[in-house]
């Protein structure tokens, strides 16, 4: 089933070989390993919409940065900021790049639903075969396409007691996509990252694929939102 298993590798220590870094068709696994089920809050159709037709909206993570709540806004969502030697660097990505956003399994349906306040929540409990079909389907629409899938690290601004090398930036070229402040540790984000690295101009803040129906590697879950108080207003979180 899984093309991104290495020759030679079994399920028992698929989680190693994630971990050693592994790239297959542009597909860029960092360390560590999520532990499945991801989960997404999100509404009902959307959900329905990528388990029975493979539909899905990614937005550009500047998109991110411009939600009408500021509870759960980060403007400086895609820009990285270290603190370095005194200094202040800020990077950004030259590349559009969409993104979806997902949380670990460390938090939990209702803490989710009460959150960000969706009717339902998307479990991917196979995020490696997610992520190629993800990119499988980008290819579909043209241009070239790479794929990073990592936790977020909840480090922006933070002091680094060391100057930043060339080597830092090859070793994980795009980390600013996947940093965010602390503020928003209780997400528990993982993001899979699509960039075009042709470089070419989107007139939308979004992108839709379709996917190979994802029914078998995913499931919905209602949350009751009746049952829940949300934290935020609805009508103020992303739209998938």
């Amino acid at each position: 089933m899984n093309n991104l298993v290495e020759p030679g590798t079994t399920r028992n220590n698929q989680a190693q070989t994630w971990a050693r870094r592994m790239i297959y068709r542009n597909i860029d696994f960092r360390l560590p390993a999520p532990v499945a089920p991801l989960l997404k809050s999100i509404r009902a159709e959307h959900a329905n919409a990528l388990c029975e037709k493979g539909e899905i909206r990614l937005f550009k993570v500047e998109y991110y940065r411009e939600i009408e709540d500021r509870a759960i806004r980060d403007e400086n969502d895609g820009i990285g900021i270290l603190n370095c030697r005194g200094q202040t660097l800020r990077v950004r990505g030259l590349f559009p790049s969409f993104i979806w956003c997902m949380s670990q399994a460390q938090i939990s349906i209702p803490d989710l639903a009460k959150k960000f306040g969706r009717d339902s929540v998307l479990l991917i409990h196979n995020s490696e075969e997610f992520a190629r079909r993800l990119i499988t389907a980008a290819y579909e629409v043209g241009s070239q396409w790479s794929l990073e899938c990592c936790s977020v690290a909840y480090d922006k601004g933070s002091f680094r007691d060391r100057e930043v090398e060339a080597d830092d930036f090859s070793e994980h070229p795009e980390f600013y996509i996947f940093q965010k402040d602390k503020r928003f540790s209780d997400e528990v984000e993982f993001r899979f990252a699509l960039t075009d690295i042709n470089w070419c101009s989107y007139e939308s803040d979004f992108i839709d694929l379709r996917l190979h129906p994802c029914g078998d590697i995913a499931e919905v879950k209602n949350t009751g939102l009746d049952e829940f108080e949300s934290v935020y207003s609805v009508c103020s979180v992303v739209k998938k």
